[in-house]
C-alpha cells in the first residue's frame, strides 16, 4: 500500500490564517521597509550636512569667517544638535 500522500498529495493548512497568509501580503513588512527606506535618506542628508558644515568650517578657519559661512553652518548643525543662541 502507498501513503496517503501518494494520492492526495501533503496535508494543506485550513483555516483563516492558512488562508490570509496565502493571499495577502504582510502589511507591516511592507510599512518597516518603507520606514527604513526613509531612515536611509535621512541618514544620507544629515551626514551629507554634517560634512558641509565641517567643510564650511574649516574653509573659515583656514580664510576669512564671512558672515554667510557662520550662518550656514549654524544652520545646518541646528537640526541635530543643540540649536540655542549664543
Amino acid at each position: 500500500m502507498g501513503s496517503a500522500w501518494s494520492t492526495r498529495g501533503p496535508p494543506r493548512v485550513l483555516g483563516s490564517l492558512g488562508l490570509m497568509a496565502a493571499t495577502t501580503t504582510d502589511a507591516v513588512l511592507a510599512k518597516r521597509a518603507r520606514i527604513t527606506e526613509l531612515v536611509q535618506v535621512g541618514k544620507r542628508v544629515g551626514y551629507g550636512l554634517f560634512l558641509l558644515a565641517i567643510v564650511l568650517f574649516f574653509v573659515g578657519f583656514f580664510t576669512t569667517f564671512k558672515s554667510w559661512m557662520v550662518t550656514v553652518t549654524r544652520m545646518v548643525c541646528s537640526p541635530g544638535g543643540n540649536s540655542s543662541s549664543v
